[in-house]
């Protein structure tokens, strides 16, 4: 009895190293979004050859938890060095990767898009919010927030929210099930 225990249990570590040993350790994304929407997602749009597009381009290292490069582009050549925080999650057998990529409109308003990256052994797909903030609101955030995380943006805003009675809904998004460029590299 003590021999199967033993066996079962040495077999199930085995198990466990193989799968983590196949968890890729960086990731490099081509993605054209075929959905879009305004608003808070009520009315979403086909996006027609989207192939001829911008495409999201996305490099993670998932070592560091970082993305580390980016781009929004035609041209697949056209992205640049980044160092952005990842935070993962593990939903429905899937891993989550979710950042915050942020910019300005001008000098007034303030865009921060939440992307985030589903990804399993067969696809890969990517869904971005983006929200659009005045320049008073994108201050108080920042400096609420502790980190660049996802899920400190999250909080800061339902502190804005709790502090100053104003819900800020996010502006539009788009999306994709799957993205068409995927190279995945393992140790």
């Amino acid at each position: 009895m003590k021999k199967l225990f033993l066996s079962t249990f040495v077999f199930c570590l085995l198990l466990s190293g193989n799968a983590f040993a196949n968890k890729p350790v960086y990731i490099e994304l081509i993605c054209a979004p075929d959905t879009e929407w305004e608003g808070m997602a009520s009315e979403s749009k086909k996006i027609w050859f989207p192939s001829f597009k911008p495409k999201m381009l996305i490099h993670m290292d998932l070592d560091k938890m970082k993305v580390v490069k980016i781009g929004y582009s035609k041209n697949e050549d056209e992205i640049r060095d980044v160092s952005i925080p990842i935070e993962e999650k593990f939903v429905d057998g899937n891993n989550e990767y979710r950042f915050i990529k942020s910019g300005s409109l001008n000098e007034n308003l303030n865009v921060f898009n939440i992307i985030t990256i589903l990804s399993s052994k067969w696809m890969d797909g990517l869904f971005v919010i983006q929200y659009q903030l005045k320049s008073e609101v994108t201050n108080f955030i920042m400096n609420e927030m502790k980190n660049d995380t996802v899920s400190e943006f999250d909080r800061a805003m339902k502190v804005y929210t709790k502090k100053s009675g104003e819900f800020i809904g996010y502006t539009g998004g788009s999306s994709t099930s799957e993205c068409k460029g995927v190279r995945k590299y393992k140790n």
